[in-house]
This record gives C-alpha cells, sequence and structure tokens, in this order.
C-alpha cells in the first residue's frame, strides 16, 4: 500500500511524473478532470480541423530534456517547427525576426506529448478530485461526483497553484501556504479557420502590443491538414479585463483586432471559437526548487519554472526522482 501513488492531474507535469515512477517500478494511478490528455498542452479537434490552442510550441535548453524531446521524435509524437518567427510592432506595421532556435511541436497535434508519456499509466479523465484525506498511512481522494477511491501511500498534485491549494489544506497545510504564492495569469485564446489565406508574413508572430499576443499559423505546422488555421492569444491584461466576458464576444473582438492588424479584409470565417484559460502562465511562480515535498505529499508543475514546457516537465521529473529516493 504505502507505494500505490496517485497523481493529481495529468498535464506535462503530471504526465512526466506518472511515467517515471512507473519506469522505476512504483504503482501510479493519475487522474484528470479533462476529457483528454494535454492540459495546457490540449488540442481542439473540429470539423475544420486541429487547433493547438495552449502551448503553441517548445523548445529544449537542458540535455536530459532534449533527450525526452529525442524519444518523442523517435517515437513520431513530436517534430521540429521550421516556420518563420518574427515580432510585429501595430503602430507601424514593422516585422522583426525573432531570435533563432529549433522549436518544436507535438504531432499531429501539442497534446501527442502527454499522450505519449501517459501510454503505460493507468489514468482516468473526467475525474475532478474535489478533496484529499489522509487516515493513517493511506490517503483518499474524492471526486466531483462524490465517489472516492483511497489506498495510496503517496499523493503528487499537479494543477495550477489555485487549484492545488484547496486540495492541500486538508493534508499539507505548509505546503498549501508555499504553493499559495505562486500566481498566473489569464490568458484568452480563438481558434479560427478561414476560407483563405492571410497576408502576414510570418508563422508565429508577437505582437507588441493591443490585445493580441500572440498570433499562430496553425495549419503552417508539421503534420497538420490543409486549410487557413490561425490562433490568437490576447494578452494578460486584456484577458484579465474582459475575462468574465462570452466566448463569442471575445472571438468577434480579436477577430477585430486581428482585422486591424492585416489591414486587408480578411477571408471569410470558416469555424471561430474561444478558450479562457484561467490559469495560462505563471505571472509569480515559485522560486528556488522545481518541486515541493514532504509528509508523503508532492507538488509539481509550470508554477516552479519560467512556465514553459520544458519547466513542467522538469518539475515533474525531479519530484518522481525525490520520491524514488524516499521510498527507497
Amino acid at each position: 500500500m504505502a507505494e500505490r501513488i496517485a497523481i493529481v492531474g495529468a498535464g506535462i507535469a503530471g504526465a512526466a511524473c506518472a511515467r517515471y515512477l512507473l519506469e522505476a517500478g512504483r504503482e501510479v494511478s493519475a487522474f484528470d478532470k479533462g476529457r483528454g490528455a494535454g492540459g495546457r498542452t490540449s488540442t481542439r479537434r473540429t470539423d475544420h480541423g486541429r487547433f493547438d490552442h495552449g502551448a503553441q510550441y517548445f523548445t529544449a535548453r537542458s540535455e536530459r530534456f532534449q533527450a525526452q524531446v529525442d524519444d518523442w521524435l523517435t517515437a513520431g509524437a513530436a517534430a521540429p517547427w521550421h516556420g518563420r518567427f518574427c515580432k510585429l510592432d501595430p503602430a507601424t506595421g514593422d516585422l522583426m525576426a525573432a531570435p533563432e532556435g529549433v522549436r518544436y511541436v507535438g504531432t499531429p497535434g501539442m497534446n501527442a506529448l502527454v499522450k505519449d508519456l501517459l501510454v503505460p499509466v493507468d489514468t482516468r479523465f473526467g475525474a475532478r478530485v474535489v478533496g484529499i484525506e489522509r487516515a493513517a498511512d493511506a490517503f483518499t481522494l474524492t471526486f466531483a461526483d462524490g465517489t472516492t477511491t483511497g489506498g495510496f501511500g503517496r499523493i503528487v498534485v499537479a494543477t495550477p497553484a489555485p487549484q492545488a491549494v484547496p486540495l492541500l489544506s486538508a493534508v499539507a497545510p505548509s505546503l498549501a501556504a508555499a504553493v499559495d504564492g505562486i500566481a498566473h495569469s489569464p490568458c484568452w485564446a480563438v481558434m479560427a479557420s478561414f476560407s483563405g489565406d492571410i497576408q502576414l508574413a510570418g508563422d508565429g508572430i508577437k505582437v507588441a502590443g493591443g490585445p493580441l499576443d500572440w498570433l499562430a499559423r496553425d495549419s503552417a505546422k508539421p503534420q497538420r491538414t490543409a486549410g487557413s488555421r490561425w490562433v490568437l492569444h490576447a494578452t494578460p491584461a486584456w484577458s484579465i479585463e474582459h475575462l468574465e466576458r462570452e466566448p463569442s464576444d471575445v472571438a468577434a473582438r480579436l477577430l477585430a483586432a486581428l482585422q486591424d492588424l492585416v489591414g486587408d479584409d480578411l477571408p471569410s470565417v470558416h469555424h471561430i471559437a474561444a478558450h479562457r484559460w484561467r490559469f495560462a502562465r505563471p505571472s509569480a511562480p515559485h522560486l528556488g526548487s522545481t518541486y515541493l515535498l514532504e509528509t508523503g505529499v508532492g507538488v509539481c508543475g509550470d508554477g516552479f519554472g519560467a512556465g514553459r514546457v520544458e519547466a513542467a516537465w522538469t518539475s515533474g521529473r525531479d519530484l518522481a526522482s525525490a520520491l524514488v529516493a524516499e521510498l527507497g
């Protein structure tokens, strides 16, 4: 019983933690409130193709993460994105080239990364954990539908900090207090499919001002279906100001902002939808460690780094290593 480990949250951090623990011979079960794998590396399927509406791409800065990326490349779960990356000044319309470097994407969607990590892991989706209890040497999880599952010797919480704090408060108050210091900024994302190409000289465009923060020609990524599909990310400030607006209203406003940038009339819209990421990026990360662990409870996630895919993976992998060492 003492070696059964439950992981709450199956994004990059939770999946990396689960995979390493399983490879180390531990019994692991992962639980995620989403309908499928991905977390903020999710991919939305539509009749007009897939959209990576969360994380757009990732890079590898450490040898350890590069080894993981190489595994994804070999498995066909990732590929380099040799797109045109630039920064746009909306006031002048000037485009400046972005710094060079290899950028990767999941294939055929960003969620392929988490799917690959979770292949051998016992994972339950649509399982929103609302409470954790400790009795003697075992933990029990309570789900939103009132059901429970127990007998876990260790618990890992791999969710955004605002969701982690209430789960931790009953079983690890000091961890809850530490995680409570992590803050995330929101992001509205719009997914739009057009009848024709949009005349912008870039596939990944950072916008230096206005309501838009990032534009991606999603259909230009490797192993995507043909078409003209774009993902628009709003700035944190704009997302906070319009956080409670209806998705249809947000979609219309950000489409209008794209029109202002392009200048010419946009092609007709085949499909448009908006998604609100309440905890998109860590605006105040936890500094000094890549995870927290005490009394059988661990916490990991991109809130322990710069918010990048690599930071989330590193956090989950480091916590798993610490748990393996603790379990002997």
